[in-house]
């Protein structure tokens, strides 16, 4: 890897972390406004509380979402 993507790389890398951070500040989901909650699977991962199949979303009763990102 080149130096100069690299350094594009971490640039675009602390833009992504720094958006990420702001989502999970807000503590909604910008897809579909529901709650954030952290995966204990994995330090970092951020889900909406709507991710997964029924019986595994907060409110089965809602349409499931997909969002899902690392802090």
């Amino acid at each position: 890897m080149k130096r100069g993507n690299r350094k594009e790389w971490k640039e675009r890398m602390a833009q992504i972390k720094a958006n990420n951070r702001k989502i999970w500040d807000s503590g909604k989901c910008p897809v579909c406004g529901s709650a954030l909650r952290q995966n204990l699977a994995l330090t970092g991962w951020i889900q909406c509380e709507q991710y997964g199949a029924e019986g595994f979303r907060k409110d089965s009763s809602k349409a499931a979402c997909d969002f899902q990102m690392l802090i």
